[in-house]
């Protein structure tokens, strides 16, 4: 009987050495199939970033050809401006000269006109003084009022 009991127990114990290996093998294939989800998991976030900084890349492009054609532009407007801005001046400047020129005209016509004005008022004024000594020497009418101003009419003088 002692030998039928050794028997059994290295029955036992093949049967737990056989159970152990399966659950040792079990574990590892489990934990095979965890790092393999897990890598593919990792390869697909890779990818994923990959493809994302793909498009950020594409977009950054997009974004700095826009800025170029921009700032492109606004140098364009600026080159106009100024331009627009130095002939707006120019014409400025040359109508205020022409402004200038026109008031000294005019200020030189204004003095030519006071002078006209003066000497024929001097004129008149002469005329007049020597109208009333020539009526004041003239023998006066008989049977009519004394008018010293009916000889200054014949003159056609507009100030009397």
């Amino acid at each position: 009987m002692a030998r039928f009991g050794r028997l059994e127990d290295s029955c036992w114990r093949g049967q737990f050495a056989w159970e152990a290996l399966a659950l040792l093998k079990r574990r590892a294939r489990e934990e095979n199939l965890s790092w393999e989800r897990l890598l593919r998991l990792r390869e697909q976030a890779e990818q994923a970033l990959r493809r994302r900084l793909a498009e950020l890349k594409r977009r950054n492009a997009e974004l700095a050809e826009r800025a170029r054609a921009a700032e492109e532009l606004a140098g364009d407007l600026e080159l106009r401006l100024r331009r627009d801005l130095e002939v707006a001046a120019a014409r400025s400047e040359r109508e205020k000269a022409g402004l200038e020129e026109e008031a000294k005209r005019l200020r030189l016509l204004l003095e030519q006109a006071r002078r006209r004005q003066a000497a024929e008022s001097a004129r008149w004024q002469d005329e007049l003084a020597a109208a009333k000594r020539a009526a004041a020497q003239a023998p006066t009418r008989p049977g009519g009022p004394e008018d010293p101003g009916q000889d200054l009419r014949s003159f056609n003088n507009p100030l009397i």
